[in-house]
Formats: C-alpha cells, sequence, structure tokens
C-alpha cells in the first residue's frame, strides 16, 4: 500500500476475535435490557410459562419416553361397549394425575393418538398422500358449475403431520384421518397395512376432535394478530368452560377423565381479576359481561366510577320513544368472537345516570 493512500475504518476487516468479542458484547447488552422487562413484567403478574412451545431437546426426548410408556391396545370395541370407569364418586386428584398413574380408560385415548401419530408418520415417509389425492379424485364427480381442472387443487385433503411443540396441531392431525379414512383404508388394503388403521378407535377420534375443537376456536382468535387482547380473556376462558361443562355431559369413557382435568387446569391456572374483567367491560361489544359473575360485575362498574371524576357525573332524562325501530335480523357470525359479543337489545333509559351507565346502554 502505498503511505500516503487514504484508509478508512470501513475498509479494514476485523479478525475473528473482535467479531465474537462484539457478538459477545451485544448479546450481554441484550440480555440486561430483557431481565429489566421481564422484572418488570413479574412484578405486575404478566409472565407466565409455557411448555407448549419449548423445542429443546430434554422436551423431545421427554415426549418420546411418555410415548414408550403407554400400553397398547389394539381392541376398538371395548371403548363402545365401556360404561365410565371415572365417575363423579371417584376422587381422582387432576392435580397430580401424570401419564404413569392415568385411569386405564384415559390411557386408551393417549394409546389412539398415538396410533395416529405413528400412522401419519408412515404415510409421509412412503410418500402416500399423493395416492390419497388421486382416490378422492377418482371419486369425485364435479357439479355442473365447477370446472374438471379444480379437482388437482386443495379440495382434497392430506394427512397432516402433529408438532410435538404446537399441540393443537393435534386437532389438524385427527380432522385430516377422518376426512380421508375411507380412502385411506382402500389404500392400505391394497398395501396389507391395514392394521396400521385397525388400531385406530375412529369413535375416540370423532370425539378427540369435538373435544379441541373450542380450544382450536379460541387459539386461533389470540394469535389472529398483533392487536391488544387483554378484553378476550374473560371471553375466551367462559366460553371454554362452557364448551367443556356441555361435554361433559356427553362424553364417557376416558373423555371424561381429560374434560375434568382441562376443566381444573382453566380453574387453577387461568385467574381471573378485575383488569381483564374492566379489559372486556371498556370494549363496546363485550361491555355486558356475559361471561363474568354478579361480583366481578359489581366491582367493575364500581372501580370505573371511581376512576371517572365527579365533574364528569352526567344526568339525563327519559327519552325512550314509543316509535318501534325496525332492525335487520341479526347475521350469522363470520369469525369466533362475533358469537361472543353482547346481544343488542333496545336498553330501558331511567331518567338519572352517571357516565357508566350511559355507557352500557349505547
Amino acid at each position: 500500500m502505498h503511505p500516503d493512500a487514504a484508509l478508512y475504518s470501513d475498509d479494514i476487516i476485523s479478525c475473528d476475535r473482535t467479531i465474537k468479542n462484539e457478538i459477545k458484547r451485544l448479546a450481554d447488552n441484550e440480555r440486561l435490557l430483557f431481565k429489566d422487562r421481564l422484572v418488570e413484567a413479574m412484578k405486575y403478574g404478566g409472565v407466565c410459562t409455557s411448555p407448549d412451545i419449548w423445542s429443546d431437546k430434554t422436551t423431545i426426548e421427554a415426549s418420546q419416553e411418555i410415548d414408550s410408556e403407554i400400553e397398547m391396545t389394539d381392541d376398538e370395541d371395548d371403548y363402545d361397549r365401556d360404561v365410565s370407569q371415572i365417575s363423579d364418586d371417584d376422587m381422582i386428584d387432576y392435580s397430580s394425575t401424570t401419564i404413569y398413574n392415568l385411569p386405564q380408560s384415559a390411557k386408551e385415548i393417549v394409546d389412539t393418538t398415538r396410533h395416529c401419530k405413528v400412522l401419519v408418520k408412515y404415510i409421509k415417509k412412503t410418500n402416500l398422500n399423493r395416492h390419497i389425492q388421486m382416490v378422492e379424485e377418482d371419486n369425485y364427480s364435479p357439479t355442473a358449475d365447477e370446472d374438471e381442472k379444480q379437482k388437482q387443487f386443495s379440495k382434497f385433503t392430506t394427512l397432516h403431520q402433529c408438532s410435538v411443540v404446537r399441540w393443537l396441531s393435534l386437532h389438524d392431525l385427527l380432522s385430516s384421518i377422518e376426512k380421508v379414512y375411507y380412502p385411506l383404508k382402500h389404500m392400505l388394503n391394497e398395501r396389507t397395512e391395514s392394521s396400521r388403521l385397525e388400531k385406530i378407535n375412529m369413535s375416540i377420534v370423532t370425539q378427540l376432535i369435538k373435544f379441541l375443537k373450542p380450544w382450536k376456536y379460541v387459539m386461533n382468535e389470540i394469535q389472529l394478530s398483533n392487536s391488544p387482547s387483554l378484553f378476550i380473556t374473560l371471553p375466551c376462558i367462559g366460553y371454554l368452560k362452557q364448551q367443556i361443562k356441555k361435554s361433559e355431559r356427553i362424553m364417557k369413557g376416558g373423555m371424561s377423565f381429560f374434560i375434568k382435568r382441562s376443566l381444573h387446569l382453566l380453574e387453577s391456572m387461568f385467574k381471573t381479576e378485575n383488569l381483564h374483567v374492566t379489559g372486556t367491560f371498556l370494549h363496546p361489544n363485550y361491555k355486558q359481561l356475559r361471561y363474568a359473575t354478579q361480583i366481578q360485575i359489581i366491582e367493575c362498574h364500581t372501580s370505573c366510577r371511581l376512576a371517572i371524576p365527579t365533574s364528569s357525573t352526567l344526568t339525563y332524562s327519559n327519552c325512550n320513544d314509543d316509535n318501534d325501530i325496525n332492525e335487520p335480523p341479526k347475521k350469522k357470525p363470520k369469525r369466533f368472537l362475533e358469537s361472543l359479543i353482547d346481544d343488542i337489545t333496545s336498553p330501558v333509559v331511567l331518567e338519572i345516570k352517571d357516565e357508566v351507565d350511559a355507557y352500557i346502554d349505547l
């Protein structure tokens, strides 16, 4: 290099040690910033632990160990003939029950999900998903309004794999098996592999799909966007409890155990506080607080009134109009959350109101 040549810092290539030290310095700084945020969030109770999203080696190995502990049962008819082995009189501690001390009928549920995962893994490895689509195409008869070319698109279902760290993907796996059951059965018979499907109790699969569907609705809504979601805590938990109690009256056998276990987890892991109720109340579509108790509603209204300056209190005179208002019929909800919003009815307007009452009647 000429001694008089200009040398710029951007022209110098750093050695590997310099790059390593810089990365370490940046990582340490980010950890400190993240630590402060975590400490602040924990101070206000805004942190929770979710093992469903862990992807480390320990979690994956643990899931395989759990699968290995499950007993193999091939008798499909036992589940239909079985009168619920878990009655209300059984003293089961749902908080301490693990995979190792499950009731026999509950083990059959876990065993069915394991057989489903093994089947889908086999279909994926042997590249038979396309064969399933071809069988569906052969049995497909388009209407006069449909084009033959549409047969090659997503009209036909394939088997979906389940991820260890995404437990709701189990719903997609079970649904795909149910949708392609007959083409799958025909294809496996041709390959003398029908035993893979015979191990699966489709009655259990159907009940599992119904049980997981409300959870899927809620999780899809929560993950829909990055918009604030405090207001959906109360209606979503209330909706899940309502659906679980409905399932409890219908499903028997091993499903009864998982239904009661899920209800116990909802009640023990999620504590609905006044903050959640107020967040729901301040959303115009959920201000009726359909899933709140009477005590929660009173506490919410009281805290809102205390937060409003006395100078903002409003007084209204009776303004009900005798003229009937013809409103259009209520449309069917297009999204899950639309089914949880308030029922809009004509409010009875009192003569004297404060700002909270006026907001409720809007």
